[in-house]
Order: structure tokens, then sequence, then C-alpha cells
């Protein structure tokens, strides 16, 4: 069974961007009237039906929304979680917001999930969403073009996910290591019994479906590893540390210093570790610390170690996607979202 799990922030934004021609736009101007709304949200359900008729049909179908996100709470030097985005907040995204919830509401009657819940963003329900239907031997495509959902690329013994961002520009599927020579090109067990297992159609499908895209294999505690050392700037999140260059300006571990570390990092006693694990231990915080104050040629003292390690695990707890680092009433509230999503009837979906 392989469930498709719709990032809808990413599918909204990125139709809006191509309907209000691109550029800075105010919603409330671009769908002013309710014939503009009309037309936005034809073309909404459009390119997410061109979408979904690539991909494997049977599954769960989940759209997800932001709300206020928990991680705006975490304490950030001089600003806080996405802060640069503030300016954003002099347009009025209200009539967006607006239309995207019963666009939601909407695709529930016709057999869909619509997922959003309090504190959550909509990617803390795309990591609930795929952890469940993986944890009962499900599998899951996640469409998003946020390159932070590369993260959530997973295959174990019970299921795996993959995420495919649909841009026409940037067409990729990120992928788990080996997961193509472990599911899509792996022989399934024949009984004589059972012929029909001799043919998958979700597999005939995903094949068909590789032809289109360009596969990136992600592994996925690299990837975040190298994005809590670096930062990121589209959501204000700074790196782990900075120091001041001769010419006044600021400079923090780069892609290219990361792979340093991370290289250093899998050829050291911790290199099996998981990150909760990792990041519990105090002898772990110190070697990385000192390695990354050493690599920007700064101050490798206790003092430092300890700021280092600080915003290491700041970066942490805003960049996994875990529950381990969510707040106990994000987690409850996500849990009942599952329940709740998961007792609605299950319908005959015709993409259109």
């Amino acid at each position: 069974m392989i469930n498709i799990l719709v990032d809808g922030n990413y599918i909204f934004h990125k139709t809006f961007g191509v309907f209000g021609g691109f550029g800075a736009k105010d919603p409330s101007k671009v769908l002013g009237t309710p014939g503009e709304q009309a037309m936005f949200i034809r073309k909404v359900a459009t390119d997410l039906c061109a979408g979904l008729k690539l991909l494997p049909q049977g599954g769960r179908l989940i759209f997800t929304s932001d709300s206020r996100s928990w991680r705006k709470d975490v304490e950030i030097e001089d600003g806080g979680y996405k802060s640069n985005r503030v300016k954003d907040e002099t347009v009025d995204w209200t009539i967006f917001f607006d239309l995207m919830t019963e666009f939601g509401h909407q695709l529930e009657t016709q057999g869909f999930v619509f997922s959003k819940v309090k504190g959550a963003e909509g990617d803390d329900l795309l990591y609930y969403w795929s952890d469940y239907f993986n944890s009962v031997g499900e599998n899951c495509i996640i469409i998003s073009g946020d390159k932070d959902m590369h993260q959530l690329a997973r295959h174990n013994d019970r299921g795996w996910t993959v995420i495919w961002n649909n841009n026409s520009k940037n067409n990729i599927l990120a992928v788990p290591p080996g997961w193509e020579e472990n599911w899509v090109n792996k022989a399934d067990s024949v009984s004589i019994f059972d012929m029909s297992a001799a043919i998958s159609p979700d597999k005939e499908k995903i094949k068909e479906f590789l032809k289109k895209v360009a596969v990136e294999e992600v592994k996925r505690r690299d990837f975040v590893f190298n994005k809590m050392l670096t930062g990121d700037k589209g959501d204000a999140v700074p790196g782990v540390w900075y120091v001041q260059a001769p010419n006044g300006k600021f400079n923090g571990i780069s892609p290219k210093k990361a792979e340093q570390i991370l290289e250093s990092l899998n050829q050291s006693e911790w290199k099996e570790s998981k990150f909760v694990d990792m990041l519990q231990d105090q002898n772990f915080l110190s070697w990385i610390s000192g390695f990354i104050l050493r690599i920007l040629k700064d101050v490798d003292n206790r003092e430092n170690r300890e700021k280092v390690s600080k915003n290491l695990l700041r970066n942490y707890t805003l960049m996994w996607l875990d529950r381990s680092v969510m707040p106990e009433f994000v987690i409850s509230n996500c849990d009942g979202e599952i329940a709740r999503g998961i007792e609605i009837p299950r319908k005959s979906i015709h993409i259109c």
C-alpha cells in the first residue's frame, strides 16, 4: 500500500506564484474577487490532480496545512524562528489561508484527510503521518518542494518514505539509499497458489514514474547533521558558530566545512550512534564543539565549547523532525489527529 501525503502549503504557494505572475504579490489583491478565487482554486486542483495521476492509487491521501509553529517559542539570538519573514506579515494573507482551509475541508468530503493541528507545522504532520504508515507496514510518497522534507526519506523492514518535488524545473525524487535496489527492482516472492504477487501494480506504476524524475539518494542523519551545522537562512536559523574575519564579515560553517566535520564523525566512535544518544553524550558534545571551533580557527576553550554545544542542541530542536524534540502538547495533538484521520471512512477517489 502506497499513501500519498501532500504538503498543502507548498502546493498553494507554488500555484499562487504562477497565478499571481511571480514576484511579491498581495493575495488580497490577486484573489480579491470571487471569480479570481474560483479560478485560483481550479488551478490548485488541476495542478494537484496532474501530480496524483502519475502516482499509484489505492492508499490514503493526506493534505496537510500549517498552524502557528511551536518552534517560534524557541529562543534564538537576534530574532527567532522564521523571524526573517516578518516583512511578509505586512501583506494580508488572510484570504490565501482561508482558501487553503476551505479547499482542505472540501478534499476531506471527497475522501482525503485534511490534516491541520494547533501548534504544528505541516512538516510535523508529514513526519507523523509517514512515521505512522511506515510503522504499520505501509509506504509513503510525500509531495513537497521543501528540501527540509528530504530528511523523511527512509526505508526499513516495514515500509519506506520518499519525497517528490514536482516542480517542473526541479523534478526530483529524494529516496533513502538502496531504495530502488531493495524495493523497486527487488523481485517479490511468488507462490504457485497466489500468482497475483507476480505483478505488482504499484511497482509498475513507480517504474513508469521513475522515468520522469531525477532520483537523489539521501542519507537521513547526514542530511540533518549538515543543516544543524550550517543553519537555515530561509527559516532564520543561524549556524552553530560564527567568527569575524578581518574584513568585518562573519563566517560560519560552510557546506564544505560541514562535509569535513561529517567525514570525521563517520570515522569516529559515534559513527553508528543516533542523534538522541549523541546529543546526550557530553563526550560527543565536547568533541564536536572543539572540532567546530578549530575548523573555524577560533579559540577552543571551555566557555566557547559550551556555547557551541548549546547552539547545536538548539538547531537539533528546530531542524530534526522527530517527536523526541517536540513539546508534549504538539505530540498529543498530532497523535490525536492521526487517530481522527484513520477513523475517516475510506472512499474510492477518482483522480480528475
